[in-house]
């Protein structure tokens, strides 16, 4: 916990975990469902959304600039029961997108490597799971735990070069696709699903910019890692820019990939945002450049979820919210209680294949949406509640933006509650992981009281 985070720091670990690897493993969904144009709108609408939320974020962090981020501000608000149901929703987000990248890092391995995946171990929700798939996000999941085990400061360091490579090489695609591509192959421009509204199809896509979106979270939880020498005003313009230059990374991608190749044989491919430069411009080089530049992105986000995670356990820790592997409240204490957590349910991912993402990704936007409602209606009971509060960032427009993010992050968590039943009309298994999540959270709640309980009555 060394104060050694800088501006470029925090920026790496946010705008590297923003932009991970999900626009190549389901560039797929997206075009398919919303079309290049729909997506486009859904990723300026979600940045638009996701902007007053960060500035939200970006104040609080000024007022409590501590480990934990959400889960202060709702508890110093609402009171500690709040607090942990925000905290909570945030561990499930963060320990949800390390599964995530588990489970995307063997597909990815093996589009550069053919050879790659190894033989098939079984059949699971419709797709095979194969050996090295599992092993490369086992050890994924080692190699980040042990890089953030370090500290701060070698996830920060690590996290600062993979965004810089990340930068460069993406730059080099997309200015490829721009150069070489024809907007001609955009046709047809928005796509639907199952024949209903192009809206539909924008809204399934807008539904998950959320969990495309949240790197800034990292901001927050680093902020008692925070160089001396950065200004909680720096913060706030780190987490706009991370969220503009992200949603700019996304509209550019969508558009490179989409001029490059004809829509259809791009739905057809098994990573399209690569498969476009080897189809429409019959560049293996070009598309093996993309593979690695989502290779980073996906090891840079993988690596903010872990910083993330170690971090809200250990807030979660030492309010006495989490009652069970943690004994004591020593740093390596909860830094090795969380990465168990952490490593328990990013292998067990390994194991679930590749159909797994999409429930993944919903679950996710669902629990990071209810964050978003918990924070931003914190901020304009806070400025009432507690207008003595030094307040070293606080932007123009009295309650206008904290009444934006609370209109936004409702209407987000809403429409991400309802979007997955809308397309299987039963009980979809984004509601079964949320609601077992909200479960164990009941318990692990329960526990710790009956924990502190018991130390008052014995007089520990």
């Amino acid at each position: 916990m060394e104060k050694s985070l800088g501006k470029l720091g925090f920026f790496s670990l946010a705008f590297g975990m923003i932009v991970g690897v999900g626009w190549i493993t389901v560039l797929g969904a997206w075009l398919s469902s919303a079309g290049p144009y729909g997506t486009i709108i859904a990723f300026l609408l979600g940045g638009l959304v996701i902007l007053p939320i960060g500035i939200c974020y970006a104040e609080f962090a000024g007022v409590y600039p501590h480990t934990g981020g959400p889960i202060i501000y709702v508890e110093r608000t609402f009171g500690r029961f709040a607090g942990f149901c925000a905290g909570w929703m945030l561990l499930f987000t963060f320990v949800i997108t390390t599964m995530f990248e588990a489970i995307s890092v063997g597909w990815v391995l093996s589009a550069l490597v053919p050879t790659w995946r190894g033989p098939e171990l079984y059949s699971l929700l419709g797709t095979q799971v194969h050996l090295l798939d599992v092993m490369a996000g086992v050890a994924g999941t080692l190699l980040l735990g042990w890089v953030n085990i370090k500290g701060g400061a070698a996830s920060g360091s690590f996290q600062t070069v993979l965004t810089i490579l990340l930068v460069v090489i993406a730059f080099f695609f997309i200015g490829s696709g721009f150069q070489y591509g024809t907007t001609a192959n955009f046709a047809p421009h928005f796509g639907s699903i199952s024949g209903g509204s192009i809206w539909f199809g924008i809204g399934s896509v807008f539904v998950t910019t959320p969990f495309f979106l949240t790197g800034f979270e990292a901001i927050a939880q680093g902020m008692e890692e925070k160089s001396v020498n950065v200004h909680p005003r720096s913060i706030a313009k780190v987490v706009v820019l991370a969220i503009v230059c992200a949603t700019v990374f996304y509209v550019a991608v969508v558009l490179s990939a989409s001029m490059v190749a004809p829509r259809d044989e791009l739905l057809n491919a098994d990573l399209p945002a690569a498969a476009a430069f080897r189809i429409g411009l019959q560049s293996p080089l070009l598309s093996d450049i993309v593979l690695l530049a989502g290779l980073l992105g996906l090891v840079s986000t993988w690596n903010g979820a872990v910083f993330v995670s170690i971090r809200v356990y250990k807030a979660l820790s030492e309010r006495g919210m989490m009652p069970f592997l943690l004994h004591n409240k020593s740093d390596d204490s909860s830094n090795y209680s969380a990465l168990l957590l952490i490593a328990v349910f990013s292998i067990s991912a390994t194991f679930l294949g590749r159909n797994a993402l999409s429930p993944i990704v919903n679950s996710s936007a669902l629990s990071i949406a209810v964050v978003f409602v918990f924070v931003s209606i914190s901020l304009i009971v806070s400025r009432r509640k507690f207008p003595q509060l030094e307040r070293p960032f606080q932007p123009i427009g009295g309650l206008t933006i904290p009444f934006l993010a609370v209109a936004g992050s409702i209407g987000i968590a809403l429409y991400a509650f309802y979007e997955p039943f809308s397309q299987s009309h039963s009980v979809p298994l984004e509601w079964v992981v949320f609601g077992i999540w909200i479960l164990l959270g009941a318990f692990a709640y329960l526990g710790a009281r009956a924990k502190i309980y018991n130390q008052q009555k014995t007089g520990e």
